[in-house]
Parts: structure tokens; C-alpha cells; sequence
């Protein structure tokens, strides 16, 4: 027993995931951090085409859009401070030319839409259940704009699991084969407030357990519980003190790693890592028998995986 911390001993899950699968992921800005992981690894992953959401609702609107292929026109969008931008997007969309900002949401839904269609997970990462209102409908993004325009409230957990057996019935005809992993995202978000982030954090796990009772192709994966109570150090995170740093996403990682992965993805996934890891190596003597030998390794793993179909001189 370690008299310093409590462990999460994570288990193999019942789902499998390999290298033949297509990956999606949507939500938190925690979703793209495990986003990047595989895709350093050579994954077919895609994230978040609307950019960081962070409420179930929003999660979901985009989703049901994404399926329906809506396309965005001039009245979708508001003018604010010479931006053009999107309440159902996140900022990295605003722009001041409004022609630009819908090329890039409609060409983002429409690449998501295959996406979807043809992904064999789809990762969910839940964020907060504050939420906010303009004119009756929740936003996904409020853009800085002045206070009195919205609204704040409270999701309930029965109000997001409605949303999403909603959504998850649309998800059933697109893609059938699709397993729906959720996720809670380990930032707090102590804007809210100490006490109104936990009571948040509450509502979106029990809306989760509500979902695994009820709906067929949706499990947990547990990064919350393994930050609170496995990681339970501010030297897991970032200088704000809010956002788990490098190495608190990494010891996530290979916990999910263990969870999701087959054996063969993993050993594959050993080799990816050991290449990536030369590849940033440097030596000081292009000339020396360490070089050559460290390029021997390299153009040796290279060409095993090209054989398996992952080519590191594709650019």
C-alpha cells in the first residue's frame, strides 16, 4: 500500500480499440488533448469541428447539425466588434470577413459529416453544466459580449440525458456501428465558483450514469476520477492551478491506453513512439558512429512500419 496516495488501478474495458478504427472527438478542451496523443501516434482521429464546447447541449446541437448537414448562411452569424462569429462555434471562427467565417463552418460541418459517418468511436468530454441563454436558446460561446445578453443557468442532469437520447437516437441511423464513449473533463472551472463547479461536475457525471443505464454503445471513461483521486497534487497542474499539466495528461493517456487498446495497437503504438522519440533526438557530430547508428535505427523502424502502412516521409 502507498502511504502517499490513493491509485487507480485501471482495467481493460470490454471495448477494443486498433489502428483499423476511425476516431471522433468533440467537447472539452480535454477532448483534444488525448485528441493529439493519437494523432502523434498515427491514428485517424478528428476533433472538434465547431472548436472547444464545453456544455452538453452545445455538444449536441453540433452533433444533430453535423448529421444533418446544415449549412450556415449570413443570418446565422452576429457582428460584434467588427467580428463575424458563430454562438454555436467557439472564437477561433470569428473573423471580420463573413463570407470566410461560413466557407470555414460550412466546410468544417460538411468534412465532419463524413467523419462521423464513418467513425467507429465517437468521444464525448463533458465540461461544464453552467450554461448561458441568448434570447431562450443556449450558446456554446458568448464571444465576450456584455453580460446582460445572456442568461446563466444550471443544467439538470434529466435535461441532458433527454437531449442526449435524442441525439443518440438520430446517431443510431447514421452510423450504427458507432460506440459513444463519455468523458468528464478534470478542469474546474472556478469562474462558476468553488461550490457551483462541483455541484456542475455532480450533474454531468450522474447525467452520464443515467445514459449507461438507459442507452445501448455508451460507457465511461473515468479522467475526472483518476485527476481527483489519483493525481491528487498541484504539481499535476498547469501555473493556473485550474488545468492538469504535461505530465497529468500523459499518466491519463496511458491509463486510457490500457483501458481501449488492443495488444497489437499497443506494441505498434511502442514502435510510433520509440521513432517519434529519435526523431526529436540530436546529436552533435553528424560524422560520429553515434549518428550513424541513430539513423540506422531510424530508417530500420521506419521501414518495418511502412510495411504496416504508416509511412513517416509522407508529407
Amino acid at each position: 500500500m502507498d502511504t502517499f496516495r490513493t491509485s487507480y488501478a485501471i482495467k481493460k474495458g470490454a471495448l477494443e480499440i486498433s489502428y483499423n478504427d476511425s476516431l471522433f472527438f468533440i467537447g472539452s478542451c480535454f477532448s483534444t488533448h488525448i485528441y493529439s496523443n493519437l494523432l502523434d501516434r498515427k491514428f485517424n482521429a478528428s476533433s472538434n469541428p465547431y472548436g472547444i464546447l464545453y456544455n452538453p447541449i452545445s455538444i449536441f446541437q453540433a452533433l444533430e447539425e453535423i448529421i444533418l448537414l446544415k449549412t450556415y448562411t449570413k443570418e446565422s452569424l452576429i457582428a460584434y466588434r467588427g467580428l463575424y462569429q458563430s454562438f454555436k462555434h467557439h472564437s477561433d471562427f470569428s473573423k471580420p470577413n463573413a463570407e470566410l467565417v461560413l466557407e470555414s463552418i460550412n466546410e468544417g460541418i460538411t468534412k465532419a459529416h463524413e467523419q462521423l459517418k464513418n467513425a467507429n468511436f465517437l468521444f464525448i468530454s463533458f465540461g461544464s453544466a453552467w450554461v448561458y441563454e441568448h434570447e431562450g436558446e443556449i450558446v456554446g460561446n458568448c464571444h465576450k459580449m456584455p453580460n446582460h445578453l445572456f442568461s446563466k443557468r444550471l443544467l439538470q442532469a434529466l435535461e441532458i440525458k433527454e437531449s442526449a437520447l435524442h441525439f443518440l437516437e438520430a446517431l443510431k441511423h447514421f452510423n450504427p456501428k458507432l460506440q459513444v464513449i463519455f468523458t468528464l473533463s478534470p478542469v474546474r472551472h472556478l469562474k462558476d465558483g468553488f461550490e457551483e463547479n462541483s455541484l456542475s461536475k455532480a450533474i454531468l457525471r450522474n447525467a452520464i450514469y443515467l445514459l449507461e443505464a438507459t442507452s445501448q454503445n455508451t460507457s465511461y471513461f473515468p479522467s475526472y476520477e483518476i485527476m481527483m483521486d489519483d493525481l491528487r497534487d498541484y504539481r499535476f497542474y498547469e501555473n493556473d492551478m485550474l488545468h492538469p499539466n504535461k505530465a497529468a495528461i500523459d499518466y491519463i493517456f496511458e491509463a486510457f491506453k490500457v483501458r481501449y487498446f488492443s495488444k497489437e495497437s499497443l506494441e505498434i503504438m511502442a514502435s510510433i513512439e520509440r521513432i517519434q522519440k529519435a526523431l526529436q533526438h540530436r546529436v552533435r557530430f553528424e560524422e560520429s558512429e553515434e549518428n550513424h547508428k541513430h539513423q540506422e535505427f531510424i530508417a530500420r523502424e521506419k521501414l518495418r512500419l511502412k510495411a504496416l502502412g504508416f509511412d513517416f516521409d509522407a508529407h
